[in-house]
């Protein structure tokens, strides 16, 4: 049972080291951190979405700065637009990759991590992450309420969640304090305890009720059914993400492990190049003999880029490591390596569709091809 006075300091302080998390990396790249997380959210519902994320915190210290009352959807209004972010998430996974890759360029969220970890971004991100920070100003948490992607999984994930915000009716003195102060516009007074998938856990429905133990974060009273149910709805989430991780896994390794030969022959023009790659080698008089590395910044972070030289010619490229999205990544493993092997040159085009995957592997292999020219 939590119901602290502190709260609000106390995730405040939480917010701002994640956002320090997220400058190093550490927040959503580091798989242990994403099966807490996972976990987390079927126990107790999306506390990412109160207490650690960049955007989130964004948005609250925007709202911070205003003194003033904030403004409020009008609930008419916000009973038909929270469905939106759950509208666009299903079109996400359910209308192809094109699309996927389209909204997930617009996803504030995302664009925001991508800044914070030091990826180059263009104009039209910062435009959007400025709006929803100047919206914030006036309304609680705008693209959390309305368009996050990665809310609206969570709080699918956390549908069955045994721990919730509760109301005791019997200490409950109906003033709507927690109605008032709700950044994600629920209507708590109304229930016995918090039902919505829009609920973040910031507790400052808590903090703010005026009669101790009107409200609390706990488990509801369940019965020996319900509890089942929990403990099974659980184990299957687990097990379905042990699964998908341990096959990602291993797919991975055997991407990442690959030497790209030159015996295969793929460009993202679907063109071979003709004649000895030698005569289009601009490195053909200076490149040494070796295996060299190169590293750029890619969409999840930094890609490590293997780079074989023999007799002067690039003979291998290889992915040594990244954290890419298993589908953008695959798009561009499947067809730079083998265009810089035949243009003998990493100067090449991207792949539609998966840009920062690719300009990461042609960067790095830039790079790469930097130190066998300097190679004694």
């Amino acid at each position: 049972m939590i119901r602290m006075r502190n709260t609000g300091k106390i995730r405040l302080a939480v917010q701002l080291l994640s956002v320090v998390l997220a400058i190093w990396g550490l927040l959503e790249n580091i798989q242990v951190t994403v099966a807490l997380v996972f976990v987390t959210t079927v126990l107790a519902g999306p506390f990412f979405c109160g207490w650690i994320c960049p955007m989130g915190t964004l948005q609250d210290l925007m709202g911070r700065l205003n003194k003033r009352k904030k403004l409020k959807m009008p609930r008419y209004v916000h009973k038909y637009l929270i469905f939106t972010r759950y509208l666009l998430w299903g079109l996400m996974f359910g209308l192809g990759f094109d699309l996927m890759h389209t909204l997930l360029k617009m996803d504030a969220r995302a664009d925001l991590n991508g800044i914070l970890s030091g990826k180059q971004m263009s104009l039209s991100v910062y435009v959007i992450i400025a709006t929803y920070a100047a919206i914030s100003y006036f309304f609680e948490r705008p693209f959390c309420n309305y368009f996050c992607l990665q809310g609206a999984q969570y709080g699918l994930i956390g549908i069955l969640r045994p721990f919730r915000i509760t109301r005791n009716k019997l200490l409950c003195v109906d003033c709507k304090q927690c109605d008032k102060v709700c950044p994600m516009n629920n209507e708590l007074s109304k229930v016995d305890f918090s039902k919505s998938l829009h609920c973040i856990n910031c507790l400052r429905c808590v903090e703010s009720c005026p009669k101790k133990g009107a409200l609390a974060f706990k488990s509801p009273p369940i019965s020996a059914n319900q509890l089942i149910l929990y403990l099974v709805a659980v184990a299957l989430c687990i097990s379905v993400y042990v699964g998908m991780f341990s096959n990602h896994a291993m797919k991975e390794e055997r991407v990442t492990k690959e030497v790209v030969l030159p015996s295969v022959v793929e460009s993202s023009s679907e063109e071979s190049f003709i004649g000895d790659p030698s005569e289009n080698n601009e490195y053909s008089s200076g490149l040494k003999d070796g295996f060299y590395t190169g590293e750029a910044i890619g969409f999840r972070g930094l890609v490590v880029v293997g780079v074989t030289i023999e007799n002067g010619s690039i003979t291998g490229v290889e992915v040594v490591s990244h954290r890419e999205d298993r589908r953008w990544y695959m798009r561009a493993i499947g067809v730079i390596p083998n265009a810089i092997i035949q243009a003998q040159s990493a100067d090449v085009d991207s792949v539609t569709g998966a840009t920062y995957s690719s300009n990461a592997i042609i960067n790095g292999a830039k790079e790469a091809l930097e130190k066998a020219m300097k190679a004694d």
